[in-house]
């Protein structure tokens, strides 16, 4: 008898999800406000489906992850682009206090559907959450929550759907897009733009755009079908000032990267040689190391978006040359002639910024001309090595 009503209770929600809509259901466009964690400063997207009569209130969430069997296993697939996302069908209730607990804004737009379209959506979805077609390989940019409900909408009214043409769209670039978000974290905006390129900086298209979710809702709420809005109703579910503030400037990687060029500079003015080993040793092993980070995002992983990156120019494993030959001595005047073709390569690299396929992170300058300088600085002292041998 347990074991019966065991797999009742069990199979209960399939059954009562697989019920066809009432005439009084609803199916809205969910966006939630940005957050303070940097997985969260986009915002997000979902589907909530109402139906007063069987007393549904669901939200579909493609926001969801297996974290795996630990936080490496995790980052291991994170960083190798093999992260799989998961539908979910979660009750409103239980969504909405996540969102209190967050103190992020939540808003609705009730869609103007057809009783046929609302079921076949509701269908889709079904068809979505069954255990064989609930994952999916996200991306950032062409495959997360905002873009499959995106992809989903179009599918079901086709062509009398006319989008609205948001302003943004065919004049800024995937990269310019999250830079919005980003000002409020400047040292995540410098390590993601350290992390992708030049793709990232191609001019996005009107359905491109809505890979983030506060551009969806704004297009949503403007389009149209069959010459009637898309959306019939608009609710503020959550309501939140913004709570995010901006960084002081004295934290910021511009300023803490100028300050380093500065104490390079000195170095080189004044031939502090003790400073100079000891700053050089860390400053390029650091460098080569995030050489190793974009030539791994590069060429080791499925990430759509992070090849072609000219920030190899400048954080590359050639720089562990230099820590290596502070250990080995004798060798260094062999370098000699390579320094010099190091320090103008860098100081030309900063004249030719704007000329690069890339945006670059500004914050990138000084380290790039603090290579430069001490490159410089290391051509100097094997030159004078080369004479005494």
């Amino acid at each position: 008898m347990r074991i019966v009503c065991v797999v009742v209770l069990l199979l209960s929600p399939l059954f009562f999800y697989a019920q066809p809509l009432s005439k009084g259901a609803k199916i809205s466009l969910v966006t939630c406000d940005p957050g303070g964690e940097i997985y969260a400063l986009h915002g997000h997207s979902a589907i909530r489906v109402q139906d007063p009569l069987s007393g549904m209130d669901l939200i579909c969430n493609w926001g969801v992850f297996d974290p795996g069997d630990s936080e490496l296993d995790f980052s291991i697939s994170f960083a190798k682009g093999q992260m799989d996302y998961l539908l979910d069908l979660q009750s409103y209730s239980s969504f909405k206090m996540l969102y209190e607990l967050e103190q992020r804004g939540m808003r609705e737009l009730v869609l103007n559907l057809t009783m046929d379209q609302k079921q076949r959506i509701w269908q889709r979805i079904l068809e979505n959450y069954e255990p064989e077609n609930r994952a999916y390989r996200y991306d950032f940019f062409f495959a997360n929550c905002a873009t499959l409900i995106r992809d989903l909408i179009i599918e079901i009214l086709g062509d009398e759907l006319q989008l609205y043409q948001h302003p943004e769209s065919n004049q800024l670039s995937f990269r310019n897009l999250i830079d919005e978000n980003l000002a409020f974290q400047p040292w995540s905006d410098f390590g993601i733009d350290l992390s992708l390129g030049a793709k990232t900086d191609q001019i996005v298209s009107n359905n491109e755009i809505m890979f983030l979710p506060l551009k969806m809702e704004e297009i949503f709420e403007n389009s149209e079908y069959s010459g009637m809005s898309l959306v019939s109703e608009k609710n503020v579910l959550l309501d939140y000032p913004e709570a995010r503030s901006t960084p002081s400037f004295l934290t910021k990687p511009a300023t803490i990267f100028w300050i380093m060029l500065l104490m390079g500079a000195a170095i080189l003015f004044f031939q502090w040689e003790r400073a100079a080993k000891i700053f050089d040793a860390l400053y390029f092993t650091i460098l080569g190391i995030a050489g190793v980070l974009v030539l791994f995002l590069w060429f080791g992983t499925e990430h759509t978006t992070t090849d072609q990156n000219f920030n190899l120019f400048w954080a590359n494993p050639v720089h562990f040359i230099l820590p290596l030959l502070l250990i080995f001595r004798k060798s260094r005047h062999y370098f000699n002639r390579f320094f010099l073709f190091l320090a103008l390569f860098y100081f030309g690299f900063i004249l030719f910024w704007f000329f690069l396929p890339q945006d670059l992170n500004g914050a990138a300058r000084p380290l790039i001309l603090l290579i430069a300088l001490r490159y410089y600085y290391w051509f100097r002292q094997t030159k004078s090595d080369r004479v005494a041998n």
